[in-house]
């Protein structure tokens, strides 16, 4: 099992059995939430996905299950406020262009004590693939004028991101950092293995009590280049 499959499998086990609603934004191909939605048919899921072609692919992806996918962009969305018990986005945060736009107006669909879960990415920043990709992320955070935002990539400030949760009333606000360069690679060989879960969950844990030593020793910046996935999670007051 690879990160986000077991973050949302140990996020999702509160809610086993119960009817809830899930908006997930910048859903992609909605492949996390295949056996999510097989184990929970009492789950309802909803989408947000601006590419066609991700759309079509979650649509047969999850055929046969509670779900609906939306297409456009998670802050120009005509959804009913306070309608979800769970909101969340896996890597997208790092390709929003309008973030105080879109926090704001995705932090508006939780129903009071529902929760927030948002992962989101660095290495584009930190560990760019290519100089081209080095040079997309310094005009995104220097002259996002420049960029489009169906091909924006930044580097998200964590702080000004919790200050906008707080000014949208979530509260319990929890931030936790991990995948590790080496240790992600060596997680997505061992995922593949399902008979490996168990140890796949032992270096995941392992890794979170690094985190946990080393957070208050070390700067923001030094947190990020050696944890470059940011999970951040409250719930709407």
């Amino acid at each position: 099992m690879d990160y986000k499959g077991k973050l949302l499998h140990d996020f999702f086990l509160k809610y086993k059995g119960q009817k809830i609603k899930i908006l997930d934004i910048g859903s992609g191909k909605s492949e996390n939430f295949i056996n999510i939605l097989k184990e929970n048919p009492s789950f309802h899921y909803t989408g947000i996905e601006y590419r066609e072609s991700s759309i079509e692919k979650a649509r047969k992806n999850l055929n046969g299950l509670n779900f609906s996918i939306l297409n456009g962009f998670g802050e120009n969305q005509n959804i009913q406020q306070q309608n979800f018990d769970v909101v969340l986005s896996l890597s997208v945060l790092e390709h929003v262009k309008y973030l105080d736009e879109f926090l704001n107006e995705t932090t508006s669909f939780l129903k009071k004590g529902g929760e927030l879960l948002h992962r989101y990415d660095l290495g584009h920043a930190i560990y760019p693939s290519t100089y081209r990709e080095r040079i997309k992320v310094f005009l995104c955070n220097n002259f996002p004028f420049l960029i489009s935002k169906k091909h924006f990539t930044c580097y998200p400030d964590l702080n000004n991101i919790c200050e906008i949760l707080k000014k949208n009333n979530m509260i319990n606000i929890e931030i936790t950092q991990y995948q590790m360069p080496s240790l992600k690679k060596a997680m997505n060989i061992l995922g593949k293995n399902k008979s490996l879960d168990d140890l796949t969950t032992d270096l995941q844990k392992l890794e979170v009590k690094i985190y946990e030593n080393l957070k208050l020793s070390l700067s923001q910046k030094e947190l990020d280049i050696l944890f470059p996935a940011i999970l951040i999670k409250g719930i709407k007051n």
